[in-house]
């Protein structure tokens, strides 16, 4: 039986579930009948499952996720990809390929790119991290990996070209951006985590 809850109990975790592969948290459920609740107030995306939001079907797998009753196992790193099965004792199974997605660096936002007065392409985007999920205000997102390193990747109407940044930004001289060419150019932006890197933060512009 699902219940509401108020934005004190939300923010402290409260009503986080899973729709596929995305977390969500909800603050009204509404009975319909037997088996059926209209879920509204939602939180989307949680624990950095954004990019999950715009891929969801019909018969998706609903559960709700609650703190005391779930119990992590610890894997080896190359389990990755692997097939794993859990079984009930005398029931039914349920199997996945494990994907590592809460080892990924969550993905990057306010991506935004400007060509200076001078030629130049000023890039900056803002961090996540594993190691912390609220936003605080004047207090500094951990970084949440052993380095902080970023892979920039442009593609333009002449060349592609790939860079590594280890902050938050990336300035490029007025001859590095005049051999793209004029026209669209597609910026990517992947953070290098510790065991695998972020999905990419995309942008695309126009070049003089």
């Amino acid at each position: 039986w699902l219940t509401s809850c108020d934005d004190e109990a939300l923010a402290g975790g409260a009503n986080l579930a899973a729709i596929g592969s995305e977390l969500i948290q909800f603050g009204e459920a509404t009975s319909l009948g037997p088996g059926q609740f209209r879920l509204s107030r939602l939180l989307r995306g949680r624990g950095g499952t954004e990019w999950a939001s715009s891929i969801h079907g019909v018969g998706e797998l609903f559960c709700v996720i609650e703190s005391g009753a779930v119990q992590p196992l610890i894997l080896p790193s190359w389990s990755v990809g692997a097939l794993v099965t859990a079984t009930l004792r005398y029931g039914p199974a349920a199997s996945m390929v494990i994907s590592a997605e809460s080892l990924r660096p969550p993905q990057l936002v306010n991506l935004t790119a400007a060509v200076q007065p001078t030629g130049g392409l000023e890039i900056n985007w803002t961090r996540r991290s594993r190691a912390a999920w609220g936003w605080v205000d004047e207090v500094e997102t951990p970084l949440g990996e052993r380095l902080e390193q970023y892979r920039v990747a442009l593609t333009g109407p002449a060349t592609n070209a790939e860079f590594l940044s280890d902050e938050p930004s990336l300035s490029l001289s007025a001859t590095t951006v005049a051999s793209f060419g004029p026209g669209p150019i597609n910026i990517d932006v992947r953070q290098i985590g510790d065991f695998a890197v972020s999905r990419a933060a995309q942008l695309s512009i126009n070049l003089p």
